[in-house]
């Protein structure tokens, strides 16, 4: 009978191993796995604040709030405090309402960009 994949390693070699680099032997077999990126606008408040505070600034200019203020038309209660909490100097609802209405489609393509940019700068410093 011919075997097919990768062999598996026997209890001797993992436990081996395990001493000799001074890790798990579910370390070994299930490598850490690199965080997820977010996938939706939401999941920033999973983020921690300092994180997300940098990344924010980092991919917006300090003057430039109106992508912010969009995303956060659609957004929940718990992300629009965060966002105001991280950012009090500037005046998210004034900014909401100086832009007036906009299309949802405006607002899901402003918060998918905010995502992308947080991805791309979690990626960018792993």
């Amino acid at each position: 009978m011919r075997e097919t994949g990768a062999a598996f390693p026997d209890i001797e070699s993992l436990l081996e191993l395990s001493r000799l680099y001074g890790i798990t032997i579910n370390d070994i077999l299930e490598p850490a796995i690199p965080p997820q990126r977010i996938t939706d606008f939401e999941q920033i408040t999973t983020i921690p604040e300092g994180d997300l505070q940098k990344i924010l600034q980092a991919i917006s200019d300090p003057f430039d709030t109106d992508c912010l203020a969009i995303a956060l038309m659609g957004a929940s209660p718990a992300a629009n405090s965060l966002c105001a909490k991280l950012f009090p100097e500037i005046d998210l609802a004034a900014a909401q309402h100086r832009i007036g209405r906009v299309k949802i489609e405006r607002v899901q393509e402003m918060q998918a960009q905010i995502v992308s940019m947080i991805n791309l700068q979690a990626a960018e410093q792993d």
